[in-house]
């Protein structure tokens, strides 16, 4: 079973960020990691997305993640640019850590997540 909120082990360093990296999906250039939480259980990366002059924040669970080049400073994603798009997006601040959704958005994220193939395995 895979955990959607974890990083594989070994992926990222015990004491690495990837903050600022370049996120890469299955088709090309996604956009950037503004933050990420490593906590086991709860590790995402905040992924901006730039849509013209405006930037859209997504959160992509930390399952998603397939390789790390600290050497380049970039991330390579799982999904493709629509499918991290599809996943629900972080209106306040992307440096602000974020919260789970309440139980009334809970089968948004599930959705999502499913769209996304990163439901467990």
């Amino acid at each position: 079973m895979t955990d959607t909120w974890s990083f594989r082990p070994g992926l990222i360093a015990d004491d690495a960020s990837v903050k600022g990296f370049d996120v890469d999906g299955a088709d090309g250039h996604v956009g950037a990691v503004e933050w990420a939480s490593y906590a086991p259980g709860q590790s995402y990366l905040m992924v901006t997305v730039h849509h013209h002059l405006r930037g859209e924040h997504h959160v992509v669970p930390a399952a998603a993640v397939e390789a790390v080049d600290t050497a380049s400073k970039r991330v390579r994603v799982r999904l493709t640019c629509a499918q991290v798009e599809s996943l629900p997006s972080h209106q306040q601040d992307p440096n602000d850590p974020f919260e789970p959704a309440p139980s009334d958005q809970l089968e948004l994220w599930n959705h999502a997540l499913l769209r996304a193939n990163l439901s467990a395995d």
